[in-house]
């Protein structure tokens, strides 16, 4: 499944609302001066980089959700993320790689994304 050549993640998302906070997120984070861009890998994902090109968040879109991730880079930029995350994020758990992960599933949880982000962005570096 491909768009322009490439492929293309948003493919699997079955959920109107799923597909909504996508289109959300990709709409409102690069005035938070986040660029998105894809993978390559095997998993689809949407990667997250800041103006200093760090690799910071990213997610993975699914069926049902997406899988918004915080990644190590962000985490080890500011002591407090991790627990801001936690505490603001929705659905959030913690991957094998110490990640913080939040499952996403409508355009509400996307804004408490977007919000967050908004009151931690830029991150120190």
């Amino acid at each position: 499944m491909t768009r322009n050549g490439t492929r293309d993640p948003e493919a699997f998302i079955k959920s109107e609302g799923v597909r909504a906070a996508h289109h959300l997120l990709l709409a409102e984070l690069p005035k938070l001066g986040l660029t998105p861009s894809h993978n390559s890998g095997h998993v689809q994902a949407v990667r997250l980089h800041d103006v200093a090109d760090r690799y910071l968040f990213s997610w993975i879109p699914n069926q049902h959700h997406l899988l918004f991730y915080v990644r190590k880079p962000a985490l080890n930029a500011a002591a407090n993320l991790r627990g801001s995350a936690v505490h603001r994020l929705p659905r959030t758990s913690e991957n094998n790689a110490g990640e913080v992960t939040s499952r996403l599933e409508t355009s509400q949880d996307a804004q408490a994304v977007l919000e967050w982000l908004q009151d931690i962005l830029p991150l120190p570096d």
